[in-house]
């Protein structure tokens, strides 16, 4: 009995813990599946880090869509480390922040 219990919580444990990962995997899934996105999604986030001074290392991609890459900008300065969510289009590299 206690054996069958340990099993069923450790499978949950396992599905949640699956559940958060596939979620975040999907919303990259252009940039594995299509050199494109990942040629465009590239070039987008290094010429805007260039241009805005901005770190490779501050910047977290979160999602790449046909339009546009969202990733959190995190500047890594002295004390509390500001946090940002921004969106680079990729037309144009144009710059917006996350509604």
């Amino acid at each position: 009995m206690r054996r069958r219990l340990q099993s069923r919580l450790f499978l949950m444990v396992l599905l949640v813990t699956g559940a958060v990962f596939c979620r975040q995997a999907w919303n990259l899934l252009p940039l594995f599946w299509d050199s494109n996105a990942r040629d465009a999604a590239k070039a987008a986030v290094t010429a805007v880090a260039g241009r805005e001074g901005w770190l490779l290392s501050d910047m977290l991609v979160n999602e790449v869509t046909p339009h546009d890459v969202r990733l959190t900008l995190r500047r890594h300065v002295r004390g509390t480390d500001p946090e940002s969510c921004r969106l680079i289009a990729l037309a144009d590299f144009s710059i917006r922040t996350c509604e």
